[in-house]
């Protein structure tokens, strides 16, 4: 089960910064945006806009 805000994001439902604000309101983590990248439903240069982190492969 992924986080809201990463299907969300994933479907259209929501934007960037509004991923970013609940990121930063911390109802989003960053384990739950890479595990969005994994399962390919964040892209890679959003998980950077969002946390300001590269996004590093496992």
């Amino acid at each position: 089960m992924f986080n809201f805000w990463v299907t969300a994001l994933y479907k259209n439902w929501a934007t960037v910064p509004m991923v970013k604000t609940a990121y930063e309101y911390q109802d989003c983590s960053i384990e739950d945006l890479a595990n969005g990248v994994e399962a390919e439903m964040v892209k890679q240069e959003d998980y950077k806009t969002i946390t300001g982190e590269d996004y590093k492969e496992e």
